[in-house]
């Protein structure tokens, strides 16, 4: 099943995503390279939590949610060596507020020693709760880069009737393909990224976790 998007009224496309445009953002994927404003998806917290990561190996996590307009960040949790989960209360007494809603779930991965690779990419857990949330993104970040997956505009009209309510299962298939091709985990990315989109699921990614010259975090379709 494909979408055809002129069957759906327009979306609002900006060039940055910052405090003034987000509010008329109904979803991301709007383009190859998405440009954030870096307290959108609390940049400033990055190497922090990667730094304890790779300290301890469990993973940290942070959710940003948004309330009548204001950002509100989370404190940063701790998980463990294979997962994470958000804590009851992430925002204090502001949790309880019936505007408020979670847009970005932000978590670490920890690098093992013992693997010959660059970064990490997401795990099968990491995309199916992501399919099941309302979150406008969910990001991945390690000592090698920064994932991100986020909708595609009208993603919410796509169902994949085969699917159904099946979990998804396609890390160890990616992984696979790419081990019999080029042994890169770029190509393992790109794999899973391919597997996604008929979800409405686009696939970002940026070696740094650095701003970039203009100030801006910069991430690129995979």
């Amino acid at each position: 099943m494909s979408i055809d998007s002129s069957e759906f009224p327009p979306t609002i496309h900006a060039e940055i995503i910052n405090n003034e445009t987000l509010p008329g953002l109904e979803q991301w994927a709007m383009a190859q390279t998405l440009r954030f404003s870096p307290e959108i998806i609390a940049q400033e917290r990055w190497k922090e939590m990667v730094d304890a990561t790779q300290q301890d190996g469990k993973e940290r996590g942070l959710i940003i949610g948004l309330d009548r307009g204001k950002l509100i960040k989370s404190k940063i949790f701790i998980g463990t060596e294979q997962d994470i989960s958000s804590p009851a209360l992430p925002y204090g007494l502001r949790t309880f507020s019936p505007f408020m809603n979670d847009i970005v779930n932000i978590h670490t991965h920890p690098m093992a020693e013992n693997l010959k690779i660059a970064t990490t990419i997401f795990s099968d857990l990491d995309i199916n709760k992501f399919l099941g949330s309302a979150l406008k993104a969910l990001i991945v970040l390690d000592s090698g880069g920064v994932h991100m997956l986020t909708r595609s505009p009208y993603s919410s009209h796509f169902t994949d009737s085969e699917q159904g309510d099946k979990p998804i299962a396609i890390l160890n298939g990616a992984v696979k393909t790419a081990r019999e091709n080029t042994g890169l985990i770029a190509e393992a990315r790109l794999e899973m990224a391919k597997k996604i989109k008929p979800l409405g699921i686009s696939y970002y990614f940026s070696p740094s976790l650095d701003l970039t010259s203009n100030d801006l975090v910069e991430l690129t379709k995979a």
